[in-house]
């Protein structure tokens, strides 16, 4: 589970701010918490809300996350020599725009504290760590800065020598995606393979629910499949059933599909291709449900199938997200949403934020969104500290802060006092002169 991610000089975001999962000490709705040591009070939160008003940074601390986990995974085998790397710093402030971007994760998994983070410019990883807490002290794995030799802890043996003699990691690459690169099995790989697994979505940028279709579509997930036809039955879209129309794409049609296509969907779609080489070919999966059909006398007489690209946007969006829901509570994973309320009814956005609270059989997992929907607010669903407002300050620098920085009494209705303003992070709107008198229309 995440205990912290921090970023510093990056997009709006110019001083170090840093996201706490940690609990505080209130006892109020404990079952939000997770105790994550057996031997240590320490509880982290299974879900965090962001607020704050449009342009208030709230979407670049996702996009942080999102360079952290694409940078891991690519900067070893994706770039070479020379290649510039995609940091966005802090472009409002002379001193900022050229200094490097920071960026850190505390997690623990198997009982084990872990800390990892670097810092980046465009041309170069101008520093690097790891260390990992095993019992009451931490102990460095690794520690990297500019062209000094790299400082390996006691835990890694070969690797050191062979990395630091044959100077084998660029300026622009990561030394853990150089390990995993290299087929480390140790702590490097486990580091990877944890930040790898975090699921980041966009409610803006057309989703495609693929990990929804891929429980669906696989063998293997059939509880899971089980799962998510019976909750899209529970939730009243008037829906009876799911199914998978399942055809093969030919490669002249593929070709001609290809070529036509903006190069992120290509990318995407090459990708598929490669998964499906076993078969030698591409599979197109189409969705479809059942709604039952009745005639004038209001009897039921069969079932009609609709292609699910017919079905409301919001039915669409819910049925997006619940692939990767089910797969983060069932596997303990961290997702991470931005904007979830887009297409969303309150009570759906509920529906999935009380999934991650009640999961008692894998309380590990974590959900991370940002909404706009205030109402939620007043759903009795969050403890002060799982409630975070983000916003920008005159310079154009993003801060955020929890709500339980505030003074405030528990049973303050934080909905209200947010709608006042008195929490902040709430857009302040000019008033306008308007084209003729309102109550002149």
């Amino acid at each position: 589970m995440i205990a912290e991610f921090s970023v510093k000089n990056y997009y709006s975001i110019k001083e170090e701010i840093t996201l706490s999962m940690v609990a505080s000490k209130d006892k109020e709705y404990i079952k939000n918490t997770t105790k994550i040591l057996e031997d240590k009070e320490i509880r982290l939160l299974k879900t965090v809300v962001i607020y704050g008003a449009n342009g208030s940074g709230k979407s670049n601390l996702f996009k942080a996350m999102r360079f952290f986990k694409y940078f891991i995974r690519n900067s070893s085998k994706n770039y070479t020599v020379g290649d510039e790397i995609p940091i966005n710093a802090f472009k409002f402030n002379t001193k900022t725009i050229n200094q490097p971007s920071m960026f850190e994760i505390i997690y623990f998994s198997n009982n084990k504290r872990y800390r990892y983070g670097f810092e980046a410019s465009k041309e170069k990883v101008v520093s690097e760590w790891l260390y990992i807490m095993y019992t009451n002290r931490e102990s460095k794995i690794f520690y990297r800065e500019d062209k000094k030799p790299i400082e390996f802890g006691d835990k890694i043996s070969g690797t050191k020598r062979y990395i630091n003699e044959q100077k084998t990691v660029r300026e622009n690459a990561l030394l853990l995606s150089v390990m995993v690169q290299n087929g480390d099995e140790g702590e490097a790989k486990e580091v990877a393979k944890y930040i790898n697994n975090i699921t980041i979505i966009s409610g803006l940028r057309g989703y495609t629910g693929s990990k929804t279709v891929e429980l669906l579509n696989t063998q293997q997930y059939q509880k899971e499949k089980e799962n998510i036809i019976e909750i899209m039955k529970s939730v009243s879209f008037g829906l009876d059933n799911l199914s998978l129309d399942i055809s093969k794409v030919e490669e002249e049609a593929l070709k001609s599909l290809l070529e036509n296509l903006p190069e992120k969907q290509r990318k995407r779609i090459n990708e598929s291709l490669i998964k499906s080489e076993k078969k030698g070919y591409l599979e197109k999966i189409s969705v479809n449900t059942e709604h039952k059909v009745f005639n004038e006398q209001k009897e039921f007489v069969g079932y009609e199938s609709l292609d699910f690209r017919y079905e409301s946007d919001g039915t669409k969006r819910f049925f997006e997200l619940l692939g990767p829901v089910i797969d983060a509570i069932k596997n303990g994973k961290v997702l991470l949403v931005d904007e979830i309320e887009s297409s969303l009814h309150l009570y759906l956005l509920e529906t999935i934020i009380k999934m991650f609270h009640y999961d008692y059989q894998n309380p590990t997992s974590q959900l991370i969104f940002t909404t706009h929907c205030i109402p939620l607010l007043s759903s009795e669903l969050f403890r002060r500290d799982q409630i975070w407002l983000m916003e920008k300050n005159i310079y154009g620098a993003s801060s955020i802060k929890s709500l339980v920085e505030f003074k405030i009494r528990k049973d303050l209705s934080f909905e209200k006092n947010y709608r006042l303003g008195k929490f902040g992070a709430i857009p302040f709107i000019k008033e306008l002169e308007l084209y003729g008198d309102i109550d002149e229309q």
